[in-house]
């Protein structure tokens, strides 16, 4: 069992993310399934819009798995040989729409 919750905070041309997702132990897996340990996952993004030579952009930064957490998912196919999922990572985002006229 997984939850996930999502907090948005959007001011004038700026949005600030939160999301908290866990995911509960699996102690009664299906035949062929192992065990597999729970986790907890923080993550926070900020972003904002700003226009350039009359043209908006978007500029974000998110980082994900802010806590470093160590875990494997449980119907991961990579758990049998121990690999864990992607730790702490921050991405930059540069969002440039357009259009065709």
């Amino acid at each position: 069992m997984a939850a996930l919750i999502k907090l948005i905070i959007m001011l004038n041309k700026n949005t600030e993310k939160v999301s908290l997702f866990t995911a509960l132990k699996q102690n009664h897996p299906a035949m062929f399934e192992t065990k597999t340990d729970g986790y907890f996952l923080l993550s926070t993004g900020f972003g904002t819009n700003i226009k350039w030579a009359n043209q908006m952009i978007l500029i974000s930064v998110q980082v994900n798995n802010l806590l470093n957490e160590t875990y494997i998912d449980h119907l991961s196919l990579l758990k049998g040989i121990g690999y864990f999922n992607i730790g702490r990572n921050i991405s930059i985002n540069l969002k440039i729409p357009f259009g065709l006229k």
